[in-house]
């Protein structure tokens, strides 16, 4: 078949995997990302809603599990470049905007709740 076949197939995959799972995985996240952006929204509303949560879930999701920051912030961006070629540039902008804020937010979280012993 042709490339855009197999991504369909994947995408196929990805998310009878996804419904069998009991916890999160970012990498089906990510990939569920890809596969949308390969395939393209256009207008419909409801694959860009689930291609921005996927991206989200699967970028913050890595943040949290990856103990080297450096190496975290090299797949975000390495991702995202191959993101490039499939989404709107302004569009992979924002979300990587809006992801850098959460990934900080829950991060900067992290350390006020450690070191004065608050959680809000």
């Amino acid at each position: 078949g042709t490339p855009l076949d197999n991504i369909k197939h994947l995408y196929g995959a990805v998310r009878l995997i996804r419904r069998s799972l009991t916890d999160s995985n970012p990498t089906l996240d990510l990939l569920d990302t890809f596969c949308i952006s390969y395939m393209g929204v256009k207008t419909n509303q409801n694959l860009r809603n689930q291609q921005e949560l996927r991206y989200w879930e699967g970028m913050i999701e890595f943040s949290e599990r990856m103990a080297d920051e450096r190496e975290f912030w090299n797949l975000f961006d390495t991702f995202n470049q191959s993101m490039a070629r499939f989404v709107e540039s302004h569009e992979l902008e924002r979300l990587r905007g809006q992801t850098q804020v959460l990934i900080h937010a829950r991060r900067l979280h992290q350390i006020k709740t450690k070191y004065l012993g608050t959680s809000e």
